[in-house]
């Protein structure tokens, strides 16, 4: 990318044109699945995130134009997640029947519900982002620190408009006079979320944009178990399930990529084998021709 015309140049306007999609939808997905946590709990929140294998494969396919193809494991780990997923909002909502009246428990099954609209729509956004992302940096040739520090940039004015049109910039200043740790823990996850961001782009280059929903699906069953054992949360039977089925979901997404990679690599070892042995077949060819040449014009000369 260091010879791109984007790299470094002025971007043309089909690139502008993807860059703006780009943070439109991370701001999209930012604000709405942290909006989202006001009305669902956080394993909630990690299991929408973890399904959108799914319409992350269709956009895949749709922007590709069907030149990606994805086998039955990588269906059968969406599908497993999806059904995580399912159980695990299933389980959330039954646990509004430990609040004491109807009223309470009607009003927090409502508020789960726009939580989950709110986390739909955070999911179809992330399903979209890495393909974005792997279309400017293969496609379009944008060198992964400008596309960082451009998309990041942009997302942060449409989101700091967002909280200060609300005035939640305004309460959050308030609360971080009364506990001055929260500069400091905001810091630590801007640090860590760089980073993550890193290795996640490096992913999407090597391994294309599924590739990279894998790895974040397999961060977030830690992320999941912690969450329980950090935090005081209704645990039962259905949430175990549900657990269960993300992590047999992550596993077979993680064997899909494995066989494709080893797929690729002996098609790449499969078409080096047959240039070479096109190119030796080619040079004996051309040194027959030349004896026979030679033997032709010394017959003539005879």
């Amino acid at each position: 990318y260091k010879f791109s015309p984007n790299s470094d140049g002025p971007l043309d306007l089909q690139t502008k044109k993807y860059l703006c999609i780009l943070i439109i939808l991370i701001a999209l997905s930012q604000g709405t699945g942290s909006m989202a946590l006001a009305y669902v709990n956080y394993p909630v929140k990690v299991a929408f995130k973890s399904s959108k294998l799914i319409p992350t494969m269709i956009f895949s396919r749709y922007l590709s134009k069907g030149e990606k193809a994805y086998g039955i494991l990588e269906y059968t780990a969406a599908i497993c997640m999806c059904i995580s997923l399912t159980t695990l909002g299933l389980a959330d909502l039954k646990t509004t029947t430990f609040l004491p009246t109807k009223k309470l428990q009607v009003e927090a099954r409502s508020k789960q519900f726009f939580g989950f609209w709110l986390l739909t729509i955070a999911t179809c956004s992330d399903a979209i982002i890495p393909n974005i992302q792997d279309k400017l940096l293969r496609a379009f040739h944008l060198s992964s620190n400008r596309m960082v520090a451009l998309s990041n940039f942009g997302s942060f004015f449409l989101v700091f408009i967002f909280i200060t049109l609300t005035g939640e910039s305004q309460a959050f200043f308030i609360y971080s006079q009364q506990d001055p740790t929260t500069f400091t823990l905001l810091i630590c996850q801007a640090l860590s979320a760089y980073f993550g961001l890193r290795c996640y782009l490096a992913l999407i280059k090597r391994f294309s944009g599924v590739g990279g929903v894998v790895a974040t699906s397999a961060r977030k069953v830690v992320t999941l178990i912690l969450s329980f054992l950090l935090f005081k949360k209704p645990f039962t039977f259905s949430h175990a399930i549900a657990m269960l089925l993300l992590f047999i979901g992550v596993i077979f997404a993680i064997l899909a990529k494995k066989i494709t990679r080893s797929q690729h690599q002996h098609s790449q070892r499969v078409n080096t084998l047959a240039n070479t042995t096109q190119f030796f077949l080619g040079q004996g060819e051309s040194q027959s021709q030349v004896l026979i040449s030679d033997r032709q014009h010394h017959f003539h000369s005879d």
